[in-house]
């Protein structure tokens, strides 16, 4: 192999491992109304509300690019080729708590009004017993909601957690074989 495809191999190694690492981020805020999604400096989606419309900033790259959702649900649909069904496997919940597990959670505020003075009473000194020092749990008796939500995760924590349920679902399945 010639010193060229040293190179392309080691890039590509390169650019997967920053990849696995570059951190996916979910940000949702209500009272701003700011909500995005990224993924470490590669992809940024970004959602502007305007009084008649949705509007979704794209950026891959550094190239950006500006969707309104009228326009996107008002444009002709093509009519898709019938596909012949997959068989899919079967996820179960722990499955999903492996991947819960792997999202960390940078900050949580959460500022409901129940609308009902015998709920918001009686979840008050809840919100406060149940608040941590990312998570803050509010109820207040002035009609406003609001949450604000800033969760990360890295692919190969992701990655990670997937890999560790497939191992321990392969080794019950092999105990239980092995017990028949």
């Amino acid at each position: 192999m010639g010193l060229g495809w040293w190179i392309i191999l080691l890039v590509v190694a390169f650019l997967v491992v920053t990849l696995l690492c570059a951190p996916l981020r979910v940000h949702l805020n209500s009272i701003s109304n700011s909500y995005f999604v990224s993924w470490g400096d590669v992809l940024f989606l970004h959602t502007r509300l305007a009084a008649d419309d949705v509007y979704l900033d794209a950026s891959f790259f550094g190239l950006t690019k500006s969707f309104s959702m009228v326009e996107l649900a008002s444009s002709p649909k093509k009519k898709k080729k019938e596909q012949r069904k997959i068989k899919r496997n079967k996820m179960n919940a722990s499955f999903f708590r492996a991947v819960l597990r792997s999202i960390r959670i940078n900050h949580l505020y959460v500022n409901v009004d129940f609308q009902s003075v015998f709920w918001n009473a009686w979840l008050y000194p809840l919100g406060y017993i149940f608040s941590r020092p990312r998570v803050t749990c509010r109820t207040n008796f002035e009609g406003k909601n609001e949450i604000v939500l800033d969760v990360m995760n890295r692919p190969i924590w992701l990655v990670n957690q997937v890999i560790k349920q497939q191992v321990k679902t392969s080794n019950h399945a092999k105990r239980r074989r092995n017990a028949e």
